[in-house]
């Protein structure tokens, strides 16, 4: 519960009422600024932010009020029932369905959700949730431990993406971590979870699917692991075993699965490394190249490309990348030794290479194409799998970050060169887990560079 850092003091009703009619008592107390200041035991300071924020939307000075004073559930009651006066939410809100509030603001508070940002979300969240007011007690009076979770309920295009929060909050076993989700990217394995075109691998789970492969968050059921609550990690996640991804207020995983955030990188950042950067650690240790070796790596702009770019150069290899125009200094500052122009095709390679690299990282996928740049006896990397038969010698690896291992050290590694800046996580933009269908819309698009992020502030 948030308290009033100068009195520490339950807000009155009195005072809930000023607050929330403060237009109409701003404007009289100028008269007698002191008296009012006394009467409800305000501060100068606290006056102010009161007439700055009589200027703005009913649910920011709610917010506001929630940082700033304790508030009882007959309180929390009285402000859901202005927001809903004022048509920022519906009813519902505060109903038994634990449906929550991300799906019931109307299209007037939902404009302004947006537009007031993480803070407003964090503190309306908090007013909303006070004394069970979307979670209500159990048989009992313990109160039902759910989460709020992006779902895929039934498999079809972005528009069957919906925020469940009914589902129950996941128990670690043996060797496992509970983390409080921060933030969990959006990849392209998740619109092929949506889209059903990697059905076969999720059948024997139940709906809804919950999608999502990397988590950044703050370790809130350490078990006997190690770990210790309150540390911020960033782990892989497999959601092919349980159906239960990352994309969710809190998510259980394989604590060999994961790392504790250095102190220099922060957890949005975090959260745009573990799949992709794996899969370009993977990548790069199955071609075991030695020092000095030439790299060609397709879809640099990517996430995965992009990492094996700079873990390429990290380890001494000459790197060998295409870009548009417009991504021509994004992939020189990655670190590529020479830059052809995407729109001359592959041949651009063979003009820097004419034999042939000794390794092709095909992170975007172009199979027989990639095959040509690499030289007799050289080696390929498919980054996700494609049918492709091999010819003058080549060997063709194909990475499965799922089943790689030992997953710790490799993301250790990967955390402390993002902390040295070897490594850049990029973020390419935040979501709330009501707005997930922009970002599979988004991605399906293309042009994305770096990592979309679900985030979960409140």
């Amino acid at each position: 519960m948030i308290t009033d850092p100068s009195s520490h003091r339950q807000a009155t009703d009195e005072e809930i009422d000023w607050w929330l009619q403060a237009e109409t008592l701003l404007a009289r107390a100028r008269d007698r600024i002191s008296a009012e200041l006394k009467r409800f035991g305000l501060t100068q300071s606290a006056y102010l932010t009161l007439d700055r924020l009589a200027r703005t939307d009913v649910p920011l000075r709610i917010a506001e009020l929630a940082s700033s004073v304790r508030l009882s559930p007959s309180s929390s009651s009285r402000l859901v029932d202005k927001l809903v006066s004022d048509g920022y939410v519906t009813r519902s809100v505060c109903a038994s369905d634990r449906r929550g509030v991300y799906g019931h603001l109307t299209d007037h508070g939902r404009a302004l959700h947006a537009k007031a940002g993480p803070y407003y979300r964090a503190a309306l969240a908090q007013i909303i949730d006070h004394h069970d007011l979307i979670n209500p007690p159990a048989p009992g009076g313990r109160k039902t431990p759910n989460m709020r979770a992006v779902a895929v309920p039934a498999f079809g295009d972005a528009s069957v993406l919906t925020v469940a929060t009914d589902l129950p909050v996941p128990e670690p076993g043996p060797g496992q971590i509970r983390v409080r989700t921060a933030a969990a990217a959006v990849n392209p394995t998740d619109l092929l979870l949506r889209s059903g075109a990697i059905a076969a691998y999720v059948e024997h789970l139940s709906t809804p699917y919950i999608p999502g492969m990397d988590v950044s968050g703050v370790v809130d059921d350490a078990g006997d692991t190690g770990f210790e609550p309150g540390q911020q990690v960033m782990a892989f996640v497999d959601p092919f075993t349980t159906g239960r991804g990352a994309q969710s207020e809190y998510v259980v995983v394989e604590a060999a699965d994961a790392v504790v955030v250095p102190d220099s990188l922060d957890l949005d950042a975090a959260a745009s490394l573990p799949m992709n950067g794996l899969t370009a650690h993977e990548a790069l240790s199955v071609l075991d190249l030695p020092e000095g070796s030439t790299v060609v790596v397709t879809g640099a702009t990517g996430a995965v490309g992009g990492y094996a770019v700079q873990l390429a150069k990290h380890y001494g290899h000459t790197v060998v990348a295409a870009a548009g125009e417009q991504d021509r200094e994004l992939v020189t500052a990655l670190g590529a030794d020479h830059v052809v122009r995407r729109a001359d095709g592959p041949d651009a390679y063979l003009d820097v290479l004419p034999d042939g690299a000794d390794a092709v990282i095909d992170a975007a996928v172009t199979g027989a194409d990639a095959l040509r740049l690499v030289r007799d006896g050289g080696q390929l990397v498919k980054v996700r799998p494609y049918d492709l038969d091999t010819e003058r010698g080549i060997t063709i690896h194909r990475v499965y970050v799922v089943d790689y291992q030992p997953k710790q050290q490799a993301l250790a590694e990967i955390a402390d060169l993002a902390a040295r800046g070897v490594l850049t996580p990029r973020v390419a933009g935040l979501f709330t887990p009501a707005e997930a269908h922009l970002a599979h819309q988004s991605l399906e698009k293309g042009g994305v560079r770096g990592r979309q992020l679900i985030v979960f502030r409140g």
